[in-house]
């Protein structure tokens, strides 16, 4: 049950909502769109989902959610396609959707269905695009981007980083678009962290979590660690088809059983709670949940500041700018790319003192992004927009009422 804003009108009917997401696989979107759903009151909310894609499932939403199961193959235009016959099943009053390919198949059948549409972004798309697509590709993916998300009736950002890119670069206007971060139940972590973790752990270790792909820079990572030099092994969370050439560099470098490449953990949280701290060499983020996850457990963390997000969470502004490493209020940043600076944040935390107090502002800061405060501004904005569609379905049928012929 939704714990954090105003219960409905008593006898007040249900509202239905569809949420929309690729799939619930392993991803941080994928934590975030579960969390939300956790977070529902179903007596205010009629809750569907509808998964684009049959892959493995590694979220299990709550049993109010009825669940929709579609077979796109990552294919856009299956995607609209099917998730319109869906919807016109589901005549939802309102749909909201996470992830790139999700939030432009939902606009497409919203605007078919006439029916208003949320999407949340959870990347900074400029730098996600940038990172996927080349030459014509990325002014094709850019360009259709904009067609669509210039079209939604409200966007959700997940950092102010993020939102300014979607003004600046994709059409979508400032009246439109609310920056609302992830939110984490903080207590649920803890409880989770205290868990078996699943792997044998050195006594002492450094941990990186992400997905094992170029952008999350764990060759910058892994260079700066050898030149750190320091008296503990890396271990690195995560899968992606990266594995290869990461595994290579750790060869050339000369690092085996130093850096451990240990895959996908089921409870990341029981690892990261027995970690000297946490380091993310990201070139590009939306909102990093793993950093954030870091900090809730208590770990002190260092972060590229890259766009966007990493700087919001440790210094409370969408970027710094530094070219040092720099001891920010509630962690350590970095320049993106700058594996010498990478290399003095990581000597920086062999001092057990300074590791004390940036544990202590994890905790603090972590308080910001609690479920009870994050998920309410979420409903809130879904409350607003499901508002505006009862309205616009009274006039609608108002408007038919008068057009009809008079006995």
């Amino acid at each position: 049950m939704n714990p954090t804003a105003a219960q409905p009108q008593a006898h007040a009917p249900r509202k239905r909502i569809a949420f929309v997401i690729n799939s619930l696989g392993p991803g941080g979107a994928e934590r975030v769109m579960n969390t939300i759903l956790h977070s529902a009151s179903p007596d205010e909310w009629d809750v569907h989902l509808v998964l684009l894609d049959r892959e493995q499932e590694h979220r299990l939403p709550p049993a109010f959610v009825k669940v929709h199961r579609l077979d796109c193959g990552m294919k856009l235009i299956a995607s609209i396609r099917r998730l319109t016959r869906a919807l016109e099943d589901i005549k939802p009053d309102l749909i909201v959707s996470f992830l790139v390919r999700a939030n432009v198949a939902s606009i497409f059948a919203g605007r078919r269905l006439k029916t208003p549409v949320i999407i949340s972004e959870r990347a900074n798309l400029s730098a996600h695009l940038a990172g996927r697509y080349a030459g014509a590709k990325r002014s094709v993916a850019a360009m259709s981007s904009r067609l669509a998300y210039s079209r939604a009736n409200f966007v959700i950002a997940c950092s102010e980083g993020v939102k300014r890119d979607l003004i600046e670069n994709f059409g979508v206007s400032a009246g439109r678009v609310e920056a609302i971060p992830n939110p984490f139940d903080l207590d649920q972590i803890v409880s989770d962290a205290r868990g078996e973790p699943g792997l044998r752990l050195p006594d002492r270790f450094m941990v990186s979590v992400g997905r094992l792909v170029e952008s999350k820079g764990f060759g910058d990572l892994i260079e700066a660690y050898a030149a750190a030099n320091l008296d503990m092994p890396l271990l690195i969370l995560g899968e992606g088809p990266d594995r290869g050439l990461i595994e290579n560099k750790v060869r050339v470098l000369e690092l085996e059983g130093r850096v451990q490449l240990s895959g996908y953990v089921r409870n990341p949280f029981a690892v990261l709670a027995r970690a000297e701290f946490y380091v993310s060499a990201s070139h590009c983020e939306g909102f990093p949940n793993s950093l954030a996850e870091a900090m809730a457990v208590g770990l002190p963390v260092i972060s590229t500041d890259c766009p966007s997000g990493p700087a919001e969470i440790l210094a409370e502004v969408e970027t710094t700018g530094t070219a040092i490493a720099f001891a920010a209020q509630y962690g350590v940043l970095v320049p993106v790319r700058d594996v010498a600076a990478i290399a003095e944040a990581l000597r920086m935390m062999r001092d057990a003192s300074f590791r004390a107090h940036y544990s202590a502002m994890s905790k603090e800061r972590m308080r910001d992004f609690g479920l009870r405060t994050i998920a309410g501004r979420y409903w809130a904005a879904f409350r607003r927009m499901s508002s505006q569609s009862n309205r616009l379905t009274a006039t609608r049928a108002r408007a038919q009422h008068d057009h009809q012929p008079q006995a």
